[in-house]
């Protein structure tokens, strides 16, 4: 390969990466926003986010430092939401709203795994209201604003309540294990679910 064009392809992706960082940028509390970024690019953070990173398919959660790929799932065999194939990518659930329209749109993650160790989403307990998400799937890109959380007992017959329908007020839906593993069945004994408003 011309070694002209991999310098060439490497200089144009390290201008993409600065000025993404130039946005988004770790501390000790996870990923920063830059206000000042955006301020002078005189767009919002969501818009800021699409111009800069591309219609891809991520979540991006500055405040616990998550940001990750989002797979596609659908309902398992056993009737329940499906799982991410691996620990560091999140997965939005087919049989919920696309993100950024009417109703709730549900996205899923693991807390840890036996293979691969901690989950993307083992910060998820951090989340208080009012934290913001970013969240992008075919070219829809959502700024959310966390209203609050609650725990559920595993297989508690109020996950329709939790899921919602695709209807109503535009809303995200973050689902991940909590409580203790229990060996016998191979399960944590609780769900942790975090509430998002769509802000744009």
């Amino acid at each position: 390969m011309d070694r002209k064009f991999v310098r060439k392809a490497l200089f144009v992706s390290a201008i993409g990466y600065l000025a993404f960082v130039a946005f988004v940028f770790w501390n000790e509390g996870g990923l920063v926003i830059n206000k000042k970024a955006v301020a002078e690019a005189d767009a919002s953070p969501a818009v800021f986010l699409k111009n800069e990173r591309g219609e891809g398919r991520w979540l991006l959660i500055p405040k616990i430092g998550v940001d990750a790929k989002i797979q596609t799932v659908g309902t398992m065999p056993s009737g329940s939401i499906g799982i991410p194939s691996n620990a560091t990518d999140v997965a939005w659930f087919a049989g919920s709203s696309p993100i950024a329209t009417a109703g709730t749109s549900v996205i899923v993650g693991h807390v840890d795994t036996r293979v691969f160790g901690a989950g993307v989403f083992r910060g998820l307990k951090g989340l208080v209201k009012g934290d913001a998400l970013y969240v992008s799937i075919e070219g829809r890109i959502g700024h959310y604003t966390v209203t609050g959380s609650e725990v559920y007992p595993e297989g508690t017959d109020r996950m329709d309540e939790v899921i919602g329908t695709r209807t109503g007020k535009a809303r995200l839906v973050l689902i991940t294990c909590d409580g203790k593993w229990d060996q016998s069945v191979k399960r944590y004994t609780e769900r942790l679910v975090v509430f998002a408003d769509l802000i744009e």
